[in-house]
């Protein structure tokens, strides 16, 4: 829960915001051949691309505007590969991201494979992840989750120390949306360095006794660094209700008016109940 009093989100519900882990279907890692033409579609603007022009192309014929010397004919491309969407697709495009492509098309190729969700694109994302560039190694982590090949939630852990605030803030989120249980003490760690975003994983990821490690934090970091953290582990139906309830009287011993804004916004978010009521006589006995 935050000051804004938005309902704290539940485990396994959409990614929060800033993360740009791509969407997967029910019983397949693959999107539908539609879905993954629409996510192109969307990505037109920044790729200068025209994923309309590749649709009903064979594999073939995507092959062999890979190896076009026009950029416009590579990025077609690509675009038709992503929206044949099979396992087929990885090998070629593999090939072509190894032998060197511009930093647009390498961007496009990448999210090809995350869009199409394949695990067989493990070995050339698990490659990227280690690109000079950090755009590129941002985007290989992003598909990463999305392909969530073995070993993905590794290169991620890997990730947490790396020189771009961008991909270890990648990794943070990636890691809770792959339910890595066991980069618990990486992510703690990582939020010890000061990456904020490793509190929403935290959150997500933490037995009770992690969350008594997590409120250890109060009062030493910013409550807003906290909060992304507390909102998961009270949102979550798998935590009992004793451990959220001494969430809520360790926040009010803090006693601050921050704490008190963050109370009565959980009252009021929060069903009926013991939670509900004991937020709103924690924040009742905060003066401000």
């Amino acid at each position: 829960m935050s000051p804004s009093r938005t309902r704290p989100r539940s485990r396994g519900a959409a990614p929060p915001a800033g993360s740009r882990a791509l969407p997967r279907t029910a019983g397949s890692h693959a999107l539908p051949r539609t879905a993954v033409l629409a996510a192109l579609l969307a990505l037109a603007p920044l790729a200068g691309a025209t994923p309309a022009q590749a649709q009903g192309l064979s594999l073939n014929e995507a092959r062999e505007m890979l190896n076009a010397e026009s950029a416009d004919e590579v990025r077609m491309g690509i675009e038709a590969l992503g929206t044949i969407g099979s396992a087929r697709i990885v090998e070629p495009l593999a090939e072509r991201i190894r032998r060197g492509l511009p930093a647009p098309l390498l961007d496009l190729a990448i999210e090809t494979l995350g869009l199409t969700g394949r695990r067989e694109a493990g070995p050339i994302l698990f490659e990227l992840a280690r690109h000079r560039r950090a755009t590129a190694r941002q985007r290989a982590l992003e598909a990463l989750v999305s392909c969530r090949p073995r070993g993905a939630s590794r290169a991620l852990v890997q990730a947490l120390s790396d020189a771009d605030p961008r991909v270890r803030a990648t990794a943070a989120l990636g890691l809770g949306q792959l339910e890595a249980a066991d980069a618990v003490d990486p992510l703690f760690h990582a939020f010890d360095r000061g990456v904020n975003e490793a509190s929403t994983s935290l959150g997500q990821l933490v037995d009770a006794d992690g969350v008594e490690r997590l409120l250890g934090f109060l009062g030493q970091r910013p409550l807003n660094s906290l909060t992304p953290a507390l909102d998961e582990v009270l949102a979550r139906d798998d935590m009992a209700t004793n451990v959220k309830l001494e969430v809520v009287g360790r926040l009010a011993e803090l006693a601050t008016p921050e704490v008190r804004t963050y109370l009565e916004g959980l009252a009021e978010a929060l069903p009926p109940g013991p939670l509900a009521d004991a937020a709103e006589q924690a924040a009742l006995r905060i003066v401000q």
